[in-house]
């Protein structure tokens, strides 16, 4: 059997489920054969072949030349290693994009139909942000360095999560009063990751709005797909860099 707790660790670094059970029993197990993958791995014998060219391609899996071939796990302490590496570049331009993005808007200051808005106060961006969760169906996004507790934000998030939402909160520079509040909200069903020195607070809401924070209780709120699905994969990318809360 293998260790659950691994295949979530390299899901995290953006492996899908037959893909992580496959490296870790090459890592473990390896050199195999392919039938003896699908044995030891649990994986179901028509995807094997599938799932080695996909580790090939992103550099976590090597053939021998036998017969029959087998194959073999890149060290993980090189393998594993290039994958962080290559995230954190990728989270650094996007940092960098999102930072130019919100140079360049120009929201009006009033909550319409328009794509952009600004929300100032940290009252109006509670009340805002509890609206959104509430409209939520399937999931919600969001950093946070204090995990809020208001009455009204908790009954949003516990009626999304009764109702089968995912909901998934980056903590980053926590204090011990927040790491407390935290526990609420893990203790209900979200899923809860820790990313220090993140400096990017955002949110996404079923992909169809979000928010970034752009200065001291003040924040933009958007309605525009484009930039909202920026946000929701700068988020993703933070994420599968980060560490799970216990």
């Amino acid at each position: 059997m293998l260790n659950a707790s691994l295949i979530d660790n390299l899901k995290r670094l953006g492996l899908n489920e037959y893909e992580a059970k496959t490296y870790l029993t090459l890592a473990i197990h390896g050199p195999l054969s392919a039938s003896s993958i699908s044995e030891k791995g649990r994986i179901p014998q028509s995807k094997v072949y599938e799932i080695l060219r996909s580790l090939k391609v992103k550099a976590l899996a090597q053939i021998w030349p036998s017969k029959p071939y087998r194959y073999k796990a890149v060290d993980p302490s090189v393998a594993l290693k290039n994958i962080v590496i290559e995230k954190k570049t990728n989270l650094n331009k996007l940092e960098n994009n999102i930072n130019d993005l919100i140079s360049k808007i120009r929201p009006k200051n009033t909550e319409d139909d328009n794509e952009f808005w600004i929300l100032k106060g940290r009252k109006a961006f509670l009340e805002s942000l509890a609206s959104s969760i509430s409209k939520c169906e399937k999931l919600v996004y969001l950093t946070t360095e204090d995990f809020p507790r208001k009455e009204f934000l908790d009954d949003a998030f516990l009626s999304i999560i009764r109702k089968g939402a995912k909901v998934k909160l980056l903590g980053t520079n926590l204090t011990e009063h927040s790491k407390v509040r935290s526990k609420w909200y893990k203790n209900v069903g979200a899923d809860i990751s820790l990313l220090e020195n993140n400096k990017i607070n955002i949110g996404v809401f079923d992909g169809r709005e979000g928010f970034i924070k752009v200065g001291d209780n003040e924040f933009v709120w958007v309605k525009n797909n484009s930039l909202v699905n920026i946000l929701k994969y700068y988020f993703e990318m933070m994420w599968s860099s980060s560490k799970n809360f216990r």
